[in-house]
């Protein structure tokens, strides 16, 4: 695994803090609509669950699955899923997990490359799906 330098994680750092932000207030709502991206957010979800329809997440969904994983970030679609080729349809969030970042790492602590994780969220949100962050930082790994 490619480590980089203090400047470089120092970016990472700012990156992981700033992209969930860029990346929401890309969603519908936010300043266009007047709405919050928060209150854009609850309004549907309260919406489907009048409707009686369920919100499903799954994590990792667009980067690898049962018997595939995208090998190729420049040219992917980013439009493989399990839960689209059982239910016909993308789970609405799907959620990446930023652990490692903080040490400069290329990928997260499962393995997925963080600018994989990028494509995939900014390909979930352009149809319309909700994504989530975690950030299960690696205390005491150390920084060789």
């Amino acid at each position: 695994m490619k480590r980089r330098s203090l400047s470089d994680r120092t970016f990472c750092l700012v990156a992981a803090v700033l992209f969930p932000a860029i990346a929401l207030s890309s969603c519908s709502g936010g300043k266009d609509s007047g709405m919050s991206v928060s209150a854009s957010l609850l309004a549907e979800l309260s919406g489907m669950a009048s409707q009686g329809k369920v919100a499903y997440a799954h994590q990792d969904d667009l980067v690898y699955g049962h018997s595939w994983v995208v090998t190729d970030i420049d040219v992917d679609p980013i439009d493989r899923s399990d839960i689209k080729s059982v239910c016909g349809d993308y789970p609405y969030m799907v959620g990446f997990d930023l652990g490692g970042i903080e040490l400069g790492d290329d990928s997260n602590l499962d393995g997925v490359p963080f600018n994989l994780m990028r494509k995939a969220a900014l390909a979930h949100i352009s149809r319309g799906g909700a994504v989530t962050f975690s950030w299960h930082l690696q205390i005491g790994r150390a920084h060789v």
